[in-house]
């Protein structure tokens, strides 16, 4: 293995120019020499305001894309949980620009930064305080996200990204928040994290709930099947099988031990009979 260092500038035009930043780096592919980032940075010395670009360069050739830019503290970069591969990543893009100005509305949008050029292949304005934040995309072209139900909770939904059909989950007696799919390959099991309380309305148009991640389901399309996989009243937080597994056994999610620490945890989901070898959940003993 060797170290090669970048003779190259990782920085954003908006954080070369303002300076107090920080870079993260999201993606790199050493072939073509894109590297996918995000950096944040202060416009003023006295402000408090964080602002975030999102954009690829190379690091041959020095060319900057940008993709988003001069958002005050979003966007959130994810990934699609079960790719591992260079060719996309989602954005939850916050509706406050830099200015605190003329509100943009909360979007969504999905890219595909296999080529020179990065594209955006799905984009969704989301109805403002209708949907809750955190809205996961996949590669089959499905939306996982919570929206406000006429149970007064949130309730999760499935969108096909193409026909625009959405999908309802089971319903439940508890908020239903951050659902996204476990792995795209290997099972078709959707994960939410359970919450509780009143619901919280924000100015860029999105909603949370006031107490949230008190325990981790499973829900099975497939077979309709319904698993709580932890124990409360710990926080948890984004569970995703493992990658690379001959068999979808082991998933890893966050567990809050503390009031300031967080472990990452896994569980054999196969061995505790919530999972089979085929990735579908099993009924309850």
């Amino acid at each position: 293995m060797e170290e090669i260092p970048l003779e190259r500038d990782l920085y954003s035009p908006g954080c070369a120019a303002y300076g107090n930043s920080k870079t993260t780096l999201h993606r790199i592919d050493p072939v073509s020499g894109w590297l996918l980032l995000s950096c944040q940075y202060i416009l003023e010395s006295n402000s408090s305001w964080i602002i975030k670009d999102v954009y690829r360069k190379n690091i041959f050739s020095g060319e900057v894309q940008p993709l988003v830019e001069g958002f005050r503290e979003t966007p959130i970069v994810y990934s699609f949980l079960a790719d591992v591969s260079l060719q996309h990543f989602t954005l939850n893009i916050n509706g406050v620009d830099e200015r605190g100005q003329n509100e943009p509305p909360y979007v969504f949008s999905s890219w595909d930064i296999s080529g020179e050029v990065a594209e955006e292949t799905f984009r969704l304005e989301v109805p403002y305080q209708q949907m809750a934040f955190g809205l996961y995309g996949s590669e089959e072209s499905l939306l996982y996200y919570s929206e406000l139900g006429s149970s007064g909770r949130l309730e999760g939904r499935i969108m096909d990204q193409v026909t625009g059909l959405v999908t309802s989950f089971p319903a439940l007696s508890h908020h239903v928040y951050l659902p996204a799919r476990l792995h795209e390959s290997q099972s078709p099991v959707v994960s939410w994290m359970r919450a509780e309380g009143d619901v919280n309305y924000w100015s860029d148009g999105s909603l949370t709930p006031s107490t949230y991640s008190v325990g981790i389901y499973l829900w099975d399309p497939d077979n309709g099947r319904i698993r709580k996989v932890t124990g409360e009243p710990y926080g948890y937080g984004f569970p995703m099988l493992m990658h690379d597994q001959p068999v979808p056994r082991y998933m890893v999610y966050l567990m809050r031990v503390s009031q300031n620490d967080l472990c990452i945890a896994f569980k054999d989901v196969i061995a505790a009979g919530i999972m089979d070898e085929t990735g579908h959940l099993l009924p309850e003993p």
